[in-house]
């Protein structure tokens, strides 16, 4: 039986977690019932359903459904079938391009890093024409809710990677968020990032996951390592971009093969190797190149994944963006990479 009995016409609510938040609770103080006599009859904490109503938490959609079926309301998941992203994205240097590129449209929402390439090569495409083009490609194909993220990205980079066979060509990794019923489809590939909160149990709900591929961090250990001594000696230009160099040619070799690492590069099989999964959340996510991810674990507010999550959830993304940018680029000899953070709702 229900904790009180429906309204003959339930009363619709929809909008974001807040709005929907703020409605559950409007209603439960019409009706005169506690917050712990709620979550009773629902299976959860007090604790949950406060912070299902002050919109800090990221629940399960069945969970909402049952808070309102209980108040006599009706979930609207209309609202659902688009996302809201606002993005930003900043150079590391103002004295090169940005090679990282967002977008959305429709359900879907994208980050996408260009990788730079070090060596004096002659490419067809360099890094920031292809992210570009991987992001046209993607958007293009938003719409298909039929075909899965990996199918999408299988076919961007089938398009994109129009340089001659005999090039290396350049890379990308990308991450991806796509809102499917009640949650979000996503997928990465490569270094790219995204971050939710998950509901995992009620003692746990502002846990953060961080979604990122890292197999790149195991190739070339000592040449990437090599390379970070170089930078934080403070070596000659020319030192230093032949260490560049050396990285390259040893994570070239292992690029889009078993044993190596997976980016969107030439073989539109490399995102069948993606990290790739559907979550149950109202949102948001977060989507970040990997330069937003190196203040991870450092000063406040970033010292922990729940806090830096916090931040960018609550901040502009461009504001976000800047305060990584300008802590990094205060670390004497720290690489300072393109950063790119989008929020999605």
């Amino acid at each position: 039986m229900s904790l009180v009995q429906p309204l003959q016409h339930p009363a619709p609510i929809a909008g974001s977690a807040s709005a929907i938040g703020r409605a559950i609770r409007a209603r439960r103080r019409m009706l005169g019932v506690s917050q712990a006599e709620l979550g009773s009859r629902i299976g959860r904490s007090r604790k949950w359903v406060s912070e299902l109503e002050g919109g800090s938490t990221s629940p399960g959609i069945d969970s909402v459904a049952s808070a309102a079926a209980c108040l006599g309301m009706d979930l609207t998941l209309e609202h659902l079938g688009s996302v809201r992203a606002r993005g930003a994205s900043l150079p590391g240097s103002f004295e090169r391009p940005n090679e990282d590129v967002w977008g959305s449209e429709g359900p879907l929402a994208w980050v996408i890093d260009g990788a730079t390439q070090p060596l004096e090569t002659v490419q067809t495409l360099d890094a920031r024409t292809y992210a570009h083009a991987l992001g046209r490609a993607i958007g293009e194909r938003a719409a298909d809710t039929r075909a899965s993220l990996t199918e999408i990205l299988a076919d961007a980079i089938d398009r994109a990677s129009t340089w001659p066979a005999a090039e290396p060509g350049p890379a990308a990794t990308v991450a991806m968020a796509r809102r499917s019923g009640t949650g979000f489809e996503w997928l990465v590939l490569g270094d790219a990032a995204l971050l939710m909160r998950t509901d995992a149990s009620a003692s746990d709900a502002r846990r953060v996951a961080l979604l990122t591929d890292d197999r790149l961090a195991s190739i070339a250990v000592p040449e990437r390592e090599a390379r970070r001594r170089a930078r934080e000696s403070g070596a000659s230009p020319d030192e230093l971009a032949e260490r560049s160099a050396d990285l390259y040619r040893a994570e070239l070799a292992m690029r889009n093969r078993p044993g190596g690492y997976w980016v969107a590069s030439g073989d539109p099989d490399a995102a069948r190797h993606a990290l790739h999964g559907y979550t149950d959340t109202l949102g948001p996510v977060l989507l970040a190149s990997d330069g937003m991810l190196d203040v991870l674990g450092t000063a406040a507010p970033w010292r922990t994944r729940r806090t830096a999550f916090a931040s960018w959830v609550e901040a502009p993304p461009e504001e976000s963006v800047a305060r990584v940018r300008d802590a990094r680029s205060a670390i004497p000899g720290a690489k300072v990479d393109d950063a790119t953070l989008v929020v999605v709702r």
